[in-house]
């Protein structure tokens, strides 16, 4: 199982696949909570966003895009449950870091700015969705356009064949007319 190489130290969780997604991207995207919490627990970052192109790669569900951090992806995928695991985690650094001297008032403000940007990713993010779906039903339009007018097309050619078939057909009957009323029998 891929998922011991994690456990075992073998491989980093800050590995990316040929997307640039990681491994706690597809299980928070997925939702499976067992591969999450041992990916956590190996230091995964839950808001790791990868740095390539903003476009999403294939079409997925939800809004998701490629380029939401883990933690996005599993909150648009409804997956409250690793979405509460990693909360947990920012809690317990914000205590860490409150623990240092740092006031509740301050990490009150830098968490309000922190969600309100979220938002603001999210909605943005959700809106490059809908434009990437709607770019993808336009294409899909073309397509199906395209295919409808090879296919008249094909319609047309045979059309024309079958017209060009019956000029013949007729030419050959007017000169066999022609050939009976020019007969010395006929006279």
């Amino acid at each position: 199982h891929i998922l011991h190489l994690f456990i075992d130290g073998s491989w980093s969780p800050a590995v990316t696949d040929i997307y640039g997604l990681t491994p706690l991207w597809w299980t928070g995207y997925k939702g499976d909570k067992d591969c999450v919490e041992i990916l956590l627990s190996r230091g995964a970052d839950f808001l790791y966003q990868r740095t390539q192109s903003h476009w999403n790669l294939f079409y997925l569900p939800y809004g998701v895009s490629c380029n939401d951090s883990p933690l996005a992806a599993a909150t648009k995928c409804h997956h409250g449950d690793i979405v509460a695991m990693m909360q947990d985690i920012i809690k317990a650094r914000l205590s860490v870091a409150s623990a240092g001297g740092e006031t509740a008032e301050t990490m009150t403000d830098v968490c309000q700015g922190c969600q309100q940007l979220t938002s603001e990713v999210c909605l943005l993010t959700d809106t490059l969705a809908q434009k990437d779906e709607q770019i993808y039903l336009l294409e899909r339009t073309v397509n199906d356009m395209r295919e409808e007018l090879t296919s008249k097309d094909g319609q047309i050619s045979s059309l024309a064949e079958g017209w060009v078939d019956l000029k013949k057909s007729f030419s050959h009957m007017d000169q066999q007319i022609h050939h009976v009323i020019a007969s010395p029998d006929n006279s």
